[in-house]
């Protein structure tokens, strides 16, 4: 392991989540892909996730909840829509920061 190079041990995934949270992204969590790709399942992921909430919501109010159960309800639509922003805005810092190290090194040729 650690005869490889610094880039072959880690991704920037793991990079940014340690700056953006300072915990571990360990590599069988590192989600495949390129940025494009990864951005694309997102969006799919995001919108599957919308009309799943919207039937379950539409479920729950034809057959009636009550006060605790409509709580826990509200809440697992939260979390597993809020799950899918996480990974959008995760991949944003990503480009981010690619951008940022792309934008420094060629800066840095130039000077």
């Amino acid at each position: 392991m650690f005869d490889k190079d610094f880039f072959q041990r880690l991704s920037f995934q793991q990079i940014c989540e340690f700056i953006c949270t300072g915990d571990f992204l360990y590599p069988e969590n590192v989600d495949e892909g390129t940025l494009t790709q990864r951005a694309e399942r997102y969006k799919r992921e995001q919108g599957e996730a919308l009309r799943s909430a919207l039937e379950r919501m539409y479920d729950a109010g034809r057959r009636g909840m009550g006060e605790n159960e409509k709580e826990k309800f509200i809440e697992d639509l939260g979390d597993e829509i809020f799950s899918i922003d996480w990974k959008a805005e995760r991949l944003s810092f990503e480009a981010g920061f690619v951008a940022g190290l792309w934008v420094g090194g060629s800066l840095g040729r130039i000077v």
